[in-house]
């Protein structure tokens, strides 16, 4: 039995050894065919940034992502154009900050039957009682904004160049 002992005792130490043999110190280059090698080195990052960011794309961009997702460094919530069109559609009173800066639930920004751009979103934990959709030209143009508040009114609001028009259907959040 002794030897039987010391032989798994042997053994055991051998696969120990093996195994920490394996996480030996390696370079970049070994370890580059088995996870990947698209890092960017911080001198590229540097080098990018010192560059310049280039102007934002047209609207159209941004169709298939989320209002928050960046396009060129520039999400779409953050457009100057799309600022723009929710001034533009629902006036000075137009809840412009509450629309652009919630963290509430969106669906990706989609191409609507009419052509224009069409992005939805919501209040979260409440996107039934209060929700809104902003339809808008690629170029920025014919800015149209839906608006619900449920606690304001029961009907949903629909704004064009600053003045409210009610009309019985919800805002859409698809095209």
């Amino acid at each position: 039995m002794a030897g039987r002992t010391r032989l798994f005792t042997t053994s055991l130490a051998f696969v120990g050894a093996m195994v920490l043999a394996g996480c030996g110190p390696s370079t970049p280059q070994d370890n580059a065919g088995t996870i990947g090698n698209d890092a960017v080195a911080p001198d590229d990052l540097m080098d990018n940034a010192a560059a310049g960011a280039p102007a934002p794309g047209p609207l159209a961009a941004y169709v298939g992502q989320y209002p928050f997702d960046p396009i060129d460094g520039v999400a779409f919530r953050d457009h100057p154009l799309v600022r723009a069109a929710l001034t533009q559609a629902g006036g000075a009173d137009a809840p412009v900050e509450q629309i652009l800066s919630g963290s509430g639930p969106s669906t990706p920004i989609e191409t609507a039957a009419d052509g224009r751009i069409l992005s939805w979103g919501c209040e979260q934990h409440n996107c039934g009682p209060h929700n809104w959709t902003l339809l808008v030209a690629a170029d920025g143009s014919n800015p149209e904004l839906c608006y619900h508040d449920e606690d304001a009114t029961p009907a949903t609001v629909w704004l064009v160049d600053g003045r409210p028009t009610e009309r019985s259907e919800n805002c859409p959040s698809e095209g």
